[in-house]
């Protein structure tokens, strides 16, 4: 789920010209935007270490607003706070430039904007106003991707179309490439280099463009990963001082064929179980017969029985368990699915008064004299958002809106305090293209050999500990990796953290999303490695059996009383049931 404010870049630059005294040095505040993008540029009157930079942003501005090197927070409605990601010297004649990428601009206007920069002493750095005119309307980017052979694990060549939201003389574009794709790529009128999932086009000559220009640029000698899948890949044009001319994402749909079905020998399919008949009823004759509407569950039928079945397939001659829990006798119907003059299925087999228990409700940390609940999360961007309910039928969460304060959708936005990391020890970052994880010498990496590298469990999505935000004492990061975003291509830290809370409760914060599929060996078809070795699997296997020991050594106590735990349908009464 990508996804919040963060991540403005600082870009530096003096000119022996300005370094000259104070009151000679003028803030200069000017704002520029593109299609979905804000560039706040301020000079520095006053040297320091910078601690933050506010802005104001048009009213009615909306959207996902990324950058790099910083955080960002709704200072108050309709202005913004930056704090970098570590300290900053800055000098007088320093010029700075916060772009924010993401931002829905309201319709044109023209507005006086406050830019405010403040050292870590208090004493203001550089402050002044800019003002920001916009047309009617700015051109969408309206991204579009061909592949003229989106087959994968074959050549291709990827075409990127853009149309441009702001004039200016074109520096590069920027392309972002599938997953796992490799070639000694080219194209066509400029340079194009690779790195870090990008390709980046550069002109051989100076290019003016227009608001409104369509840019296309081919990627051609492109080889595709052999794991097909819908990718989401995104489109960006600047010029050579770094304004965002447009920016955009789309989808490319790379379809692999589908996979050559086994030839199964003659005489190879099993014969019919003893008791089940040796061919079926046409469609015509079965939904001739007699049927039921009875297998519609009535809306009335809201007492307290669960039930479900050992197994989601089987066949003639096979044995179901069936597992439920109500404590009184029930009813077990069994209905073949079919039309039946329109009432849907007919009954085929039924057994009356079969006794059931009451299973004892699930233990879910806690003890009636105080401990906390013990938790162990294998994933990354956890309690981010806040779910507002519309209504007693449905919920639904809308787009943060970065300037709504204590209205905004995530929980950070209300106040450091609600953030994730106080509860689990990181906060969300963003998405990230798939990247190598090495194993250390701690207690999580117990039986795995020092050293071992695994590639792709930095992926999906990453959680890192942020030091502007709580952390809880005693906190200790025991794995740490760096992925890239996705939509920036800056790095992005990984941390594995844990903490034991005043309560006794352990807690530890996976920060990936790769767990699960690596333990499975099967990862989505986008990241790096879609099927992980065996030998990363085994290793991600001792980690996770690892965390699970380290958490259960929590002071939770449960239930030792095992007559409590289970029960049994009695045999006799039905043959296909079995004890849950």
């Amino acid at each position: 789920m990508v996804r919040r404010v963060l991540f403005p870049a600082v870009i530096l630059s003096v000119t022996s010209s300005l370094l000259t005294a104070v009151a000679a040095v003028s803030a200069n505040v000017t704002i520029t935007a593109s299609a979905t993008t804000l560039t706040y540029r301020g000079t520095v009157t006053r040297a320091g270490v910078l601690r933050d930079i506010v802005m104001a942003v048009p009213p009615g501005s909306t959207g996902r607003i990324t950058s790099v090197n910083g955080t960002v927070t709704t200072a108050s409605p309709g202005v913004l706070r930056w704090r970098p990601v570590k300290p900053i010297t800055v000098g007088v004649g320093a010029r700075l430039a916060i772009p924010l990428y993401g931002v829905h601009l309201p319709r044109g206007g023209s507005w006086s904007l406050v830019f405010k920069a403040t050292g870590t002493t208090g004493a203001v750095l550089s402050t002044g106003t800019g003002i920001l005119g916009l047309q009617a309307s700015i051109p969408p980017a309206a991204v579009r991707i061909i592949a003229s052979n989106p087959v994968p694990g074959q050549t291709t060549t990827l075409t990127y179309t853009g149309t441009v939201g702001r004039a200016g003389v074109l520096g590069s574009v920027r392309m972002q490439l599938p997953a796992g794709a490799s070639g000694a790529v080219t194209s066509i009128n400029g340079t194009l280099a690779t790195s870090g999932g990008y390709a980046t086009w550069k002109p051989r000559t100076s290019l003016s463009v227009q608001a409104g220009a369509r840019l296309s640029i081919p990627v051609n000698g492109l080889v595709l990963s052999k794991y097909g899948g819908i990718l989401t890949l995104a489109m960006s044009a600047s010029t050579s001082t770094g304004t965002t001319l447009m920016s955009g994402t789309t989808t490319l749909a790379l379809i692999a064929p589908p996979a050559a079905m086994p030839a199964i020998p003659p005489g190879s399919m099993p014969g019919a179980r003893a008791g089940c008949p040796a061919s079926w009823p046409t469609t015509a004759t079965e939904n001739a017969k007699t049927g039921t509407a009875d297998w519609v569950i009535p809306p009335a039928m809201n007492g307290a029985l669960a039930a479900y079945l050992t197994q989601t397939s089987a066949t003639c001659g096979d044995i179901v368990g069936l597992k439920m829990t109500s404590g009184d006798p029930v009813s077990i119907v069994a209905y073949r699915m079919g039309y039946y003059q329109g009432l849907g299925a007919r009954e085929i087999w039924r057994q009356d008064g079969v006794p059931t228990v009451v299973q004892p409700d699930p233990v879910t940390g806690g003890t009636d004299n105080g401990h906390g609940v013990n938790v162990a999360n294998l994933g990354a961007n956890t309690a981010y958002r806040r779910i507002t309910y519309t209504d007693d039928s449905r919920r639904a969460w809308d787009i943060d809106l970065y300037t709504a304060g204590y209205t905004s959708s995530t929980w950070r936005y209300l106040g450091d305090g609600y953030a994730s990391q106080p509860l689990l020890g990181a906060e969300y970052i963003c998405a990230v293209v798939g990247n190598t994880l090495t194993t250390g010498d701690g207690w999580l990496f117990d039986g795995v050999e020092q050293g071992t590298e695994l590639p792709g469990f930095i992926a999906g999505e990453v959680d890192y500990v942020q030091p502007g935000l709580y952390q809880q004492p005693g906190q200790t990061t025991i794995a740490s990796a760096t992925g890239a975003c996705r939509t920036s291509g800056q790095p992005a830290p990984m941390h594995v953290t844990t903490y034991t809370a005043p309560s006794g409760a352990r807690v530890l914060n996976g920060s990936t999303f790769a767990y699960g599929c690596f333990l499975v060996a099967r990862c989505p078809s986008n990241w790096s490695v879609p099927t992980p070795s065996p030998q990363s699997q085994q290793a991600v296997g001792a980690m996770v059996a690892n965390i699970a020991e380290w958490v259960s050594r929590g002071e939770l106590v449960v239930p030792i009383d095992t007559s409590l735990m289970r029960a049994a349908v009695p045999k006799q009464a039905l043959a296909t049931a079995s004890q849950p």
